[in-house]
């Protein structure tokens, strides 16, 4: 584990357009196959979902000890964006969905999530909470408690809804000015959805509107402030 979670060299780190750093999903291979073997892991994909903007994959290493039998398993989601190109066409307003390297780019971005479990890069994921946090991403009031107890909030949206992995998320802010993460499972999705309330909730999602819901305050990775959704709040 500690070979795994070996800093990755400065030439190995890139930029990104947002100020980040990455590293490439090569070096995340080459790391697999220098430390584990390259006959001694494998990658497969687990689960793919198409809609009409997004290819979302979920993807599972694999690691075996030299009997063959599995030492450990780590699942990581990733998306990807389709590229839209006009179609060149005069008075036409459609977009020509063009998935390029859509497939590919939504693969890499699970294997790095996958890797990370495994340690992979977590000084790249660490050095990308400092640079968040200098740009004031994230902001975690000092007065709020973690105690894992359901609470209620009133919250304002700041984003729409997206998917990742099993669970749907919004960016939100709460009445106290805290900026957190709505983290709704799937099966509460399902819930919502049965029992007629789901659409309004997205629809306040999407016009960014405010709502009032129920659930579990918490710091995810000691960095990131959430709300777990748990019910609608009565008006």
């Amino acid at each position: 584990m500690k070979e795994l979670a070996a800093p990755f060299n400065s030439s190995d780190i890139q930029p990104t357009h947002d100020g980040f750093q990455c590293v490439s999903i090569q070096k995340i291979l080459d790391r697999l196959d220098q430390v584990i073997g390259c006959l001694n892991y494998s990658i497969e994909t687990i689960a793919t979902e198409i809609t009409d903007r997004v290819i979302y994959k979920t993807v599972r290493i694999t690691i075996y000890y030299d009997d063959g039998s599995i030492c450990c398993c780590k699942d990581g989601d990733g998306g990807s964006m389709f590229i839209f190109q006009k179609t060149g066409e005069e008075n036409d307003e459609k977009d020509v969905k063009t998935p390029g390297n859509t497939n590919a780019s939504a693969c890499s971005e699970a294997i790095k999530q996958a890797a990370r479990k495994l340690r992979i890069g977590v000084d790249v994921y660490n050095n990308n909470c400092l640079i968040g946090d200098a740009m004031g991403d994230r902001e975690i009031l000092p007065g709020r408690k973690v105690t894992g107890q359901v609470e209620e909030f009133k919250i304002s949206f700041l984003s729409d809804f997206t998917r990742c992995g099993g669970a749907y998320q919004a960016k939100v802010k709460t009445q106290d000015g805290e900026a957190c993460t709505l983290h709704i499972w799937h099966e509460d999705i399902e819930r919502l959805r049965n029992m007629g309330l789901l659409g309004d909730l997205a629809e306040r999602a999407k016009t960014l509107s405010k709502a009032k819901l129920r659930g579990v305050y918490k710091i995810y990775e000691d960095r990131y402030p959430q709300i777990i959704f748990k019910e609608v709040a009565h008006e």
